[in-house]
């Protein structure tokens, strides 16, 4: 036996194993006992958290915020895994530069005679853009959970 042939049958052994194990996941989380409402709610709170630049500290602040409202706390994970540090990487980057983009306008228009401290124009630019990535990786993510766990409900309640 060659060692392609070796490789393409283990690659495909290691997709069934993690596509079933996904989908054993998936079905677990979407059969819960809540409304597609509060498992989208909870994987947005986590989403948020995650796009947030609080390394280190997402899951502390997941788990409390699962507890203080009552979130669903496999979707909150989910999400925290999903938004794992190698996705979200690209996201600072990206918010660097819309939150600098941003800023440069409004302060130009407000200050031109101050000149500010570099760091702080970072730093503001920064978290800027952060915010306005993760509202609408928030916004984004709810609205596809919650038609995605509708639509598996459903269609697991016709077969």
């Amino acid at each position: 036996m060659s060692n392609k042939v070796k490789r393409v049958r283990f690659w495909s052994r290691i997709k069934t194993r993690s596509g079933a194990w996904l989908r054993q996941k998936w079905q677990v989380l979407a059969d819960a006992d809540t409304s597609p409402q509060q498992v989208a709610l909870a994987f947005a709170v986590g989403t948020f958290i995650s796009i947030l630049p609080t390394p280190g500290v997402n899951t502390l602040l997941a788990v409390l915020a699962a507890f203080l409202f009552r979130l669903h706390k496999g979707a909150l994970l989910a999400s925290l895994a999903v938004w794992n540090v190698v996705v979200v990487a690209p996201f600072y980057a990206l918010s660097h530069l819309i939150g600098q983009a941003i800023w440069r306008m409004v302060h130009v228009s407000a200050q031109a005679t101050a000149v500010p401290n570099p760091t702080t124009t970072l730093a503001i630019g920064f978290l800027l853009g952060n915010f306005i990535i993760a509202v609408f990786l928030t916004s984004t993510s709810y609205a596809i959970v919650r038609s995605s766990v509708a639509a598996y409900r459903q269609k697991s309640n016709i077969n």
